[in-house]
């Protein structure tokens, strides 16, 4: 599986639940890669589940960190049965996926709640360990950070938040407080769900025109 490698990526959900997903070694060579589908991703943690004992709540830190974007690939229900403990240790690493869509990553959010209290608590550095899974979070509590919270969102993070809720969590002034990398890893997707003057505020920040310095 390992020699696969990206060319993984263009196999049908049908090819790849079945491959042999016994090495969770192997499983990474290919679950690393990005840009897989729903379909792919759903069809591909099954096929480990089925072959690994099919309990979600027994997933180890190890096999949390091997599946890489497959994790993408769970229910909203199966993401609340991941133990606290290998989520805590796994975390720095599933904060790095780049597949997962706004219902998963708003589950990975409730379970960082469960381990880390409300995120109107959360520091800076904990936002950034978290990496992608602060994209999960609600526009308004988004929108309710403090500036120091905000600047420690990673730039995947700001990528991967849905053009909507980008829209709606952001006002002209949060846009404005975004440091020069946070500004550039802005989509055009997300860009086209802006109003002018918000487009105006990341291209200030881009160019690093808010009058702060970047902590990211």
């Amino acid at each position: 599986m390992a020699r696969v490698g990206r060319i993984a990526v263009t196999f049908s959900p049908g090819d790849l639940a079945a491959l042999n997903y016994g090495n969770i070694d192997s499983v990474y060579g290919i679950a690393k890669h990005s840009n897989y589908t729903k379909q792919q991703l759903e069809s591909a943690f099954r096929a480990f589940l089925n072959q690994n004992g099919n309990d979600v709540s027994a997933l180890t830190e190890r096999q949390l960190i091997g599946l890489g974007n497959f994790l993408c690939g769970m229910t909203t229900s199966q993401v609340s049965q991941i133990n606290l403990g290998a989520f805590s240790d796994a975390v720095s690493s599933i904060g790095l996926l780049t597949d997962c869509d706004d219902a998963r990553l708003t589950a990975l959010r409730r379970l960082a709640g469960r381990l880390y209290g409300a995120p109107n608590t959360w520091g800076q550095d904990t936002i950034l360990e978290l990496g992608v899974v602060a994209a999960g979070l609600s526009s308004s509590e988004l929108s309710g950070l403090h500036e120091d919270r905000l600047r420690a969102i990673t730039p995947l993070a700001i990528s991967v938040i849905s053009p909507n809720k980008f829209r709606s969590a952001f006002s002209v002034w949060g846009l404005g407080r975004l440091g020069p990398s946070q500004a550039m890893a802005v989509t055009d997707t997300q860009l086209r769900a802006l109003s002018q003057a918000q487009r105006d505020a990341v291209s200030d920040a881009t160019l690093g025109q808010n009058g702060n310095t970047a902590h990211c």
